[in-house]
């Protein structure tokens, strides 16, 4: 059986979701979110394919529409509990509230839409500004010594990665999916670049949180 590069991401989704059950033993909150996550987006996956498979069309677009709103909203949740700063969870909310309200109004507007070319761009543009947030803050205020060992600092690069590389992809995905070399180049730059997130949220599973010590003075 030939796996193409769509099948290897969505095959890739579950490893996370394999580590936490297998490994993760601590009570970690990125750990928890990113969990979720990737439960959300491996069932997702299965149940988009089976309702396209079974159900009309129609049925498959109106699954498919819930899958931002969600997304966003557990992407949020990251970030909120990423930095304890309050000024940048005031940031997350507002911005969160703000898109969520453009993107129903979307919704209602063009529920027959699969693909809506605009919120996946601004989607993007929002995750990335998040990210600029946390590193900004982490320069600024340093709260870890070993940021490599912060599930956090993990998770939200390969959030980093994966939509700044899919933007430009995301955004032009409506207006030229009809053409053969864009559909091709859509294809492999999504998924890699999703095989990729995939792979380095794993690493945030499989790292051991580092637990500063307090240091003794004779």
């Amino acid at each position: 059986m030939n796996l193409s590069v769509e099948d290897i991401l969505r095959l890739s989704s579950f490893l996370p979701v394999l580590l936490y059950l297998f490994f993760v033993k601590e009570d970690n909150k990125a750990k928890q979110v990113l969990f979720f996550f990737f439960l959300f987006v491996s069932g997702h996956s299965v149940l988009y394919a089976l309702i396209d498979y079974y159900l009309p069309a129609i049925y498959s677009v109106l699954f498919n529409s819930l899958y931002i709103p969600v997304e966003f909203i557990i992407i949020s949740a990251f970030f909120y509990k990423a930095v304890p700063n309050s000024l940048y969870k005031k940031f997350i909310k507002y911005i969160s509230a703000l898109f969520l309200l453009i993107l129903s109004s979307r919704l209602i507007l063009n529920f027959k839409i699969d693909f809506d070319s605009l919120i996946n761009g601004i989607e993007s543009v929002v995750v990335i500004f998040f990210s600029i947030s946390f590193y900004y803050e982490q320069i600024k205020t340093p709260e870890k010594t070993f940021i490599d060992r912060d599930p956090f600092f993990w998770g939200i690069s390969a959030l980093f990665l994966f939509f700044s590389v899919s933007f430009f992809v995301f955004l032009f995905r409506e207006s030229f999916w009809s053409f053969n070399k864009f559909y091709y180049q859509y294809i492999y730059i999504h998924a890699l670049s999703g095989i990729l997130r995939n792979i380095i949220c794993s690493i945030a599973f499989l790292i051991k949180p580092y637990k500063e010590q307090a240091v003794e003075y004779s």
